[in-house]
């Protein structure tokens, strides 16, 4: 397991990089780290990525990353769960990221369930990711699904920040087939 979440090219950990949205700003060993998402999200398997799911932040956000990446829908499922449950900080990220990378209806709905936690009383720590998701998938299927929340100013496309992590994604998984 820790080759998925630690990685072979990036220290401390692949993890921490994916946090940081750091693929789309770190220049160095960027073609190694992309190379290596790639080849792992294709290589990872269905049973590995739920044993990861099931762990602390870390692994789960490296298993969202991976799920995303390789558009593992049958992971739906599961990904909302996670989310809807809000036990831990940060793998929240990548389970919107993950939704995004599906952007059907459904996903869109998963992301309308867990804002809808913030307009009852209940602090979302994920939510900027969650508006951010909907936002992505709103824009892709020209649906409305934001405009119930009343968020105030919405982010410019220069703050947009899943939309840049979906090219990425699309880029660096077109590249991998190309190899």
């Amino acid at each position: 397991m820790q080759r998925w979440v630690i990685g072979e090219v990036v220290r401390p950990g692949r993890y921490m990089t994916l946090l940081g949205l750091n693929p789309l700003r770190d220049r160095p060993c960027r073609e190694r780290l992309e190379a290596g998402l790639a080849a792992d999200a294709r290589q990872i398997t269905d049973a590995e990525l739920r044993l990861l799911l099931e762990l602390d932040w870390r692994p789960r956000l490296t298993a969202a990353w991976l799920i995303a990446l390789d558009r593992r829908t049958e992971f739906r499922g599961e990904l909302a769960e996670l989310l809807l449950a809000d036990e831990v900080v940060h793998a929240g990220w990548g389970y919107c990221f993950a939704l995004a990378r599906f952007g059907t209806t459904d996903d869109a709905e998963i992301l309308v369930e867990y804002l809808a936690g913030d307009l009852r009383g209940r602090r979302r720590p994920s939510r900027t990711a969650a508006m951010h998701a909907l936002l992505t998938i709103d824009a892709e299927l020209a649906t409305p699904f934001v405009e119930g929340f009343g968020y105030g100013r919405l982010p410019s496309a220069a703050e947009h920040l899943i939309d840049p992590l979906c090219a990425f994604a699309e880029r660096i998984m077109g590249a991998a087939e190309r190899a």
